[in-house]
């Protein structure tokens, strides 16, 4: 299991088969942003509203995805993510 913020988005968005450009799409946020995240790019954080984001893609807990602490998404990789209904972040 990853330790680190980017970590557990990079397992996560590969579970749910997602590119960074699917990912970032879905987001609202830039290839870039996702892969210094992804990266754990020095001094890089994530906004809360980024994260609550992400993580309602993912089905998984933000706390969880921001800290590891809370349980991990259920069924890892099971869920399917519809690439077509989910309103990027505002």
């Amino acid at each position: 299991m990853e330790t680190t913020i980017g970590g557990r988005i990079r397992e996560q968005r590969k579970a749910k088969g997602l590119s960074v450009a699917e990912l970032a799409e879905k987001a609202g946020l830039s290839e870039s942003m996702i892969e210094k995240l992804e990266q754990g790019a020095r001094g890089q954080r994530i906004p809360a509203s980024t994260a609550f984001v992400i993580a309602d893609l993912f089905g998984c807990d933000v706390r969880w995805l921001v800290t590891g602490d809370a349980d991990a998404p259920s069924g890892e990789g099971d869920a399917d993510v519809d690439r077509d209904s989910h309103p990027a972040a505002g």
